[in-house]
């Protein structure tokens, strides 16, 4: 009995495809998958066990706290200001990065039910550009995480979601406000339509909505109140850096209508510039997995509805003062977008395996990204810290004092660090110095040093030249070509 070629060439073809299901479905596989992603944390974030400066208003670089307290309301900062001091900078960074890990873990696992699939979510997840950037301020961040951390196990415990949008909202909006906007995504296994009717379903996703809303007014009232009871300010008084531009009447609504979602298109492209590939590949199977998930997009819907309300919230929130939106701001909106276009919530094959590669090479250009992001700041600023260090002729920690005057050339990719008090502040502490003065400032201090020491701030030459006062102050100057 002969075979012909194309029952051969269907035999081979069946043998094939039940061996790549095998391969697929294999635990050994998925978690190898799983694997890399938690290698792609490492690539990303490697370089801050080594960092010597992190962000330039991190608080171990402030003896007090007040002022955030008043220009963000930041109570749980303010409180928790010298234990988070006393913590070494390193261990807040391991302790934000396996908390926030954590939170992501628990929204995934809630939304797939797989732990190596969730494994990979939430370590793209922690490598998105927001915490890339906010990596540099582990310790102001941490209470956050943590508390956000508290909140899931809350939301597991199957505690209340209205008691937990209206706690989340008095902690978070006394911490990092931004990070109050994800509180919906610990609930997204609530909403899936197979587990519930539509009459049932829109109420519920109605009444998360209204209470999460709810928590961010009740956050904002509370850390308002502490404000003035701690300061005496009435209310939260941005600082003058963020640019606000409050919305008095109908003409100023909209024009910070149009300011915010100026600032959300411009964002989407950053969002797709750290996390896309160039060429045709990429847009193309993230079409072709658009498409797969369609038949189960009306199962969707409700988690969809939730996922653009997050995706949105911070720049919604932020129409009625429009000030200055930045990347690192936006966990929520990048969060929202990954688990909206990267995740398959169906345990299909193809879907799920395609949402892996996307999500593995996401998380690929998103590594890349961030590394780059913290391997500038890590070379720019130990750069000027080396620089400044090598005028001191004995150890910064020997004088009372260490004071700047003078600036750097503008034409120096380094002289934005040089020539900003708040940028130079934290590279002078890290050198070891007991107290920073910055004499580009009028104060009584700049007078006092200026006529100690006859400084001529114009001088021509470029160079970093040390002086040291008669009550022991080490005087930097900084001069110019």
């Amino acid at each position: 009995m002969q075979i012909n070629s194309s029952d051969r060439t269907q035999s081979i073809s069946s043998i094939w495809h039940h061996r790549l299901i095998r391969f697929f479905s294999s635990t050994t596989t998925q978690y190898i998958a799983a694997g890399l992603s938690l290698i792609l944390i490492f690539n990303t974030y490697y370089l801050l066990i080594d960092m010597k400066v992190f962000g330039h208003d991190e608080v171990h670089y402030y003896t007090d706290f007040t002022f955030k307290l008043k220009e963000e309301g930041r109570w749980a900062n303010y409180f928790l200001h010298k234990l988070l001091r006393h913590i070494p900078l390193q261990t807040h960074v391991i302790l934000f990065l396996s908390s926030l890990w954590g939170v992501f873990y628990y929204i995934s696992k809630n939304l797939t039910k797989e732990s190596w699939y969730s494994i990979i979510i939430a370590s793209v997840l922690l490598i998105e550009t927001p915490n890339a950037y906010q990596s540099l301020w582990p310790a102001t961040v941490l209470p956050t995480t943590i508390s956000l951390l508290l909140l899931a196990w809350m939301a597991q415990k199957d505690i209340s979601y209205k008691v937990i949008y209206l706690v989340g909202g008095v902690l978070l909006f006394g911490m990092m406000q931004n990070y109050y906007f994800l509180l919906p995504l610990l609930f997204l296994g609530h909403y899936k339509f197979d587990k519930t009717s539509i009459n049932s379903t829109i109420p519920l996703v109605t009444t998360h909505l209204l209470f999460w809303i709810t928590g961010a007014v009740s956050g904002l009232v509370v850390a308002s109140l502490i404000v003035y009871i701690h300061t005496g300010q009435a209310g939260i008084i941005p600082a003058e850096w963020r640019l606000i531009m409050p919305a008095h009447d109908i003409s100023t609504l909209l024009r910070n209508i149009i300011y915010v979602f100026q600032n959300l298109t411009e964002q989407l492209v950053v969002f797709w510039k750290n996390s896309a590939s160039n060429g045709f590949l990429y847009p193309l199977l993230l079409i072709i997995f658009t498409f797969a998930r369609l038949k189960n997009s009306f199962s969707n819907l409700y988690i969809s509805i939730i996922l653009s309300a997050v995706f949105l919230s911070f720049f919604i929130f932020s129409i009625p003062l429009a000030p200055i939106i930045q990347t690192r701001s936006l966990v929520a909106f990048s969060s929202s977008l990954i688990l909206l276009f990267f995740i398959e919530s169906k345990q299909l094959l193809f879907p799920r395996w395609l949402s892996v590669f996307l999500l593995l090479w996401t998380g690929l250009n998103l590594s890349i990204s961030g590394r780059s992001y913290l391997y500038e700041h890590k070379t720019q600023s130990e750069f000027v810290l080396n620089k400044i260090e090598a005028a001191f002729s004995h150890h910064p920690a020997n004088y009372t004092a260490v004071a700047v005057f003078g600036h750097v050339d503008n034409k120096y990719k380094e002289a934005f660090l040089f020539n900003n008090p708040e940028r130079l502040r934290p590279i002078i502490l890290t050198l070891g110095a007991n107290h920073f003065i910055d004499g580009r400032v009028d104060t009584q201090q700049k007078s006092l040093l200026t006529e100690a020491v006859n400084i001529d701030t114009t001088s021509a030459n470029n160079k970093i030249k040390l002086f040291v006062t008669k009550k022991n102050v080490a005087v930097i100057l900084l001069e110019k070509n």
